[in-house]
């Protein structure tokens, strides 16, 4: 077997905002030394048991040792196969993904982004993670400390013999003394007889696990229930390369339906979550009757339409145009899973979503102008409220006023800005009224709301039109600025990042340069994300850029001002236009890093 590497892409799922990291890992492990090192790249202990599973495959990977354990039951569709003698190389394909199943507490989506060929590491390497990560904020030791450990814990010895060991096996061999090498094959070839369920043997297993005749015949009632199901809406076993059409087929699914598709403890944390009073003592069909006439109330339903993105929303409408199964764009993922998250929306396992009938007909009769009208009014609050954010860090409640009123026909008193922080109350890093004083969620830790406080003091606040902030809240960063623009054409050149990396720098360095961040601070921020100059002629291209990018940077200690505007101001000229050549920067101006300082007594010392 040719050698290889595969880079795996590592989501928490229902994380919000998205946590995920991106590793490098070696070939000729099986499926239980692949949980081992997922568990030892996310930082997670030893869970009482795990699963893989590969929808398009139809199959669960769990050891045989484990099998016995209640808290995961194959899916009646589903083949199982064990853990402990199959190689990851049997199932490991370039674009595939799977859903990796940790103790029952958490999921996460596995995707195999690239196989190197020719390239084998023999010990996981981290390339990267998402700016929500924990790394983000534990610094560079905590980072280097988890790598030493990765390379250290989870070393792999590729030999001519295959050493089979289960999950718990491998982490009593790793907790021994001495280099502990991790079993793995250079040729690698699972055991031909490692099935040990499939369909035909589902009954015999419910049987096996559940004695008593009442909750046997529960199960089998599910069972045929389910594929009842699958019978009305298509829900068959189709090979991967098969064509995606031929998954687009008719559905009519009821919310009743919905609901069937999880199990009675998941029922009673959706109807807590509702903030039902439920019992353990209810039976799983009362469950289903409560929670399908919850999220089918006209008002409940309103208010989640409301919360929602606009891209959130615009998906939602078009999946209820949908006659057929939808198949879901990869870049509709995230707003999807948000959806489904609030019970809008059914994914089934191969992916592909629907909506209710009786959802759909609920939304005709919502979707009318008013309502339109009310949602567009909302998201004029939550744009404004990003400006808080991004802008001003903590910012008067009068000024905050002004800013909303900015846009023709809109006013709002303090009393209704209560109300709306209330009705927005859950999303992340929301800001919350101090005194007289609207503060950004993300400066509440450690008071750091203060120190941008002290540097405003006696400063005049930048407000901006209303096409500013629909483009910053579109955008997340000035993406539409000249100088934003020529830095990420220099990055695209310079890293050859696609789409979703580049806009994750960019917004980074945004952030940094907003706070106060100087050019170390962003050198660190491309140091983080493992992008390193190719030479020194793109190292001094660069500073120019960032000092720009300073220059034209509304940031938190100038009230939402650009050090250009101000420092243009001082001089009663206007700021240049993008297309003059760089402003000269006098001794006296402030320092274009956002220190305060000024410029001679700070960056410009020689």
């Amino acid at each position: 077997m040719r050698e290889r590497s595969y880079q795996l892409k590592i989501i928490e799922k229902k994380s919000r905002p998205v946590i995920w990291r991106r590793a490098l890992i070696p070939y000729g492990v099986t499926f239980s030394v692949l949980a081992y090192l997922l568990n030892e790249i996310m930082e997670l202990e030893e869970p009482p048991f795990f699963q893989m599973k590969f929808a398009d495959e139809r199959l669960h990977l769990r050891e045989k040792e484990k099998v016995e354990s209640a808290d995961f039951h194959a899916e009646a569709w589903f083949d199982v196969r064990n853990a402990k003698n199959t190689f990851i190389e049997d199932y490991f394909k370039e674009g595939t993904w799977f859903t990796y199943s940790y103790g029952g507490e958490k999921e996460y989506r596995v995707e195999i982004e690239k196989i190197w060929y020719e390239y084998a590491v023999i010990a996981p390497i981290l390339l990267g993670f998402s700016k929500a990560d924990s790394f983000s904020f534990a610094g560079e030791e905590s980072y280097e400390e988890h790598t030493h450990r990765l390379v250290m814990n989870c070393m792999c010895e590729r030999k001519d013999k295959a050493e089979f060991m289960t999950l718990s096996e491998i982490y009593r061999h790793a907790a021994g003394t001495g280099m502990r090498m991790l079993p793995a094959m250079k040729e690698p070839k699972s055991e031909k007889e490692n099935y040990f369920s499939d369909y035909h043997h589902t009954l015999t297993k419910i049987a096996e696990l559940f004695t008593e005749r009442a909750e046997l015949e529960r199960q089998i009632e599910e069972l045929k229930q389910q594929m009842k199901f699958e019978q009305e809406h298509g829900l068959k076993h189709l090979d991967s390369r098969q064509d995606l059409s031929e998954l687009k087929t008719p559905v009519r699914l009821t919310q009743r339906q919905f609901f069937k598709a999880f199990n009675k403890n998941d029922l009673l944390d959706i109807a807590k979550s509702m903030h039902i009073r439920v019992n353990s003592t209810w039976k799983k069909s009362e469950l289903v009757e409560i929670t399908a006439n919850e999220v089918l109330r006209p008002s409940w339903f309103r208010k989640q339409l409301l919360k929602r993105t606009e891209a959130e929303l615009a998906l939602f409408r078009k999946l209820c145009k949908e006659d057929c199964w939808y198949i879901p764009e990869e870049e509709e993922w995230d707003p999807l899973e948000e959806l489904a998250d609030r019970f809008l929306v059914f994914i089934e396992e191969q992916g592909r979503a629907a909506v209710s009938v009786e959802m759909k007909e609920l939304f005709e009769q919502t979707d009318t102008s008013a309502f339109r009208k009310e949602y567009a009014d909302l998201l004029w609050f939550r744009q404004c409220l990003y400006v808080v954010k991004v802008m001003y860090g903590s910012v008067p409640i009068t000024i905050f006023r002004q800013l909303y009123s900015r846009k023709e026909g809109m006013e709002i008193d303090t009393p209704e800005i209560v109300r709306l922080l209330d009705f927005f109350s859950g999303i992340r890093q929301i800001p919350v009224i101090k005194g007289d004083r609207l503060i950004a969620g993300n400066l509440l830790e450690e008071d750091q709301y203060k120190l941008v406080e002290e540097e405003q003091k006696g400063k005049e606040f930048y407000i901006p039109d209303p096409e500013e902030v629909e483009k910053l809240y579109e955008y997340t960063y000035p993406a539409y600025d000249p100088e934003y623009q020529r830095y990420t054409a220099f990055l695209r050149k310079e890293f050859d990042l696609d789409d979703e990396e580049l806009s994750d720098v960019a917004y980074m360095t945004y952030r940094c340069l907003a706070n106060g961040g100087r050019i170390s601070d962003v050198a660190a921020i491309l140091d983080q994300e493992e992008l390193a100059f190719s030479s020194q002629k793109a190292m001094k291209k660069f500073v120019p850029l960032i000092i720009d990018l300073s220059n034209h940077t509304r940031m938190l200690f100038n009230c939402g001002f650009k050090p250009d505007e101000l420092a243009a101001r001082r001089r009663n000229v206007s700021p240049r236009t993008p297309e003059k050549k760089m402003q000269k920067i006098y001794p006296n101006d402030p320092c274009p890093c956002g220190s305060g300082k000024k410029y001679k007594k700070c960056c410009g010392r020689k």
